[in-house]
């Protein structure tokens, strides 16, 4: 009787389900049908108007984060830069001003909680709310597991990914009381597709994506429409974060380049930005291609391996 209850149980559960995927695919539909209308319709249609809105970028000091700040400053947006290095955040706050942008800045270390949360503090007393935080702050050593140190682990790890705990704790309750806002997180490929010498830096990026992931079903499931996330997977950028890479295949990508795809998909509010584009096949090739083929194309037809041989890092946090 047990087992007759069992299978019956079973088969409703497998009925009610199949009704439940049923009443939903004309939702499904209509989604997919959205996306593709969506796809064709020219960038300069999907660009939102941020002049007026507060952007936070974590790491704004160099690289990345200042083509970005510059970007968004130049759109009219008030830009918000932290990081550790005075000398460069007064740099990229000078290079806005000098066009007429505007940008405040505030030496913050992302390794220190606390900092990030009175920094945080002060940012809500003297702009209000902050519409966009950009998650961008990020180190890579370029070293093998066992030639790491524990301070890098830790170091990478508080860096790359928990400091975005702490940023989003800090600026989301203020969003959701809005009912607007968006998180952005600056991830990479690597979080995807690992490579060697990097065991700390890709399993940061790994985590990062998690975070935004379950973030955005978090936000979802809270009814909290008016906020979205961007989750952000370039390739490798000639930044001085890596110094010293080569790739065979797939071109190193240049800062500029890489700020206005990210500043765009920003802009539009896009749910996932991978760089280049067409590396999405790649992340679906890792899953479905045979362990050592797909380390065969790696290795000898794309140079992952071979190029980071003269690969040296950044062994200080960006900003």
């Amino acid at each position: 009787m047990t087992g007759d209850a069992g299978v019956t149980g079973g088969v409703s559960t497998v009925v009610v389900s199949s009704l439940k995927l049923v009443a939903v695919l004309p939702i499904a539909l209509g989604y997919v049908l959205d996306s593709c209308i969506r796809t064709l319709i020219p960038r300069r249609f999907k660009r939102r108007d941020i002049k007026g809105e507060t952007m936070l970028i974590t790491g704004g000091g160099s690289g990345l984060g200042r083509e970005l700040a510059i970007r968004f400053a130049s759109k009219g947006a008030y830009v918000i830069v932290w990081g550790r290095n005075e000398k460069n955040l007064q740099k990229t706050k000078s290079l806005i001003e000098a066009k007429g942008g505007h940008c405040s800045y505030y030496c913050v270390d992302v390794t220190n909680k606390d900092a990030i949360y009175s920094t945080a503090e002060q940012v809500l007393r003297e702009f209000g709310k902050v519409d966009v935080l950009i998650n961008n702050a990020g180190v890579v050593y370029g070293k093998n597991l066992l030639e790491l140190s524990d301070d890098n682990i830790t170091n990478t790890m508080n860096v790359n990914i928990l400091s975005h705990f702490f940023t989003t704790r800090a600026f989301l309750p203020t969003m959701i009381r809005k009912k607007t806002g968006q998180i952005v997180t600056m991830s990479s490929m690597a979080g995807y597709m690992a490579v060697n010498k990097m065991t700390d830096y890709c399993s940061s990026k790994y985590a990062s994506i998690g975070f935004n992931e379950s973030l955005t079903m978090e936000i979802r499931a809270n009814g909290h429409t008016g906020i979205c996330t961007t989750l952000v997977c370039p390739y490798y950028t000639d930044t001085g974060m890596f110094s010293g890479i080569k790739s065979s295949f797939v071109p190193v990508m240049t800062p500029e380049f890489v700020a206005d795809e990210v500043a765009d998909a920003i802009i539009m509010q896009k749910r996932h930005c991978v760089l280049p584009r067409y590396l999405s096949i790649a992340i679906i090739a890792s899953t479905l291609l045979p362990d050592k083929l797909f380390y065969l194309l790696c290795s000898k037809v794309f140079g992952i391996t071979s190029g980071l041989s003269e690969f040296s890092g950044r062994h200080v946090q960006k900003g």
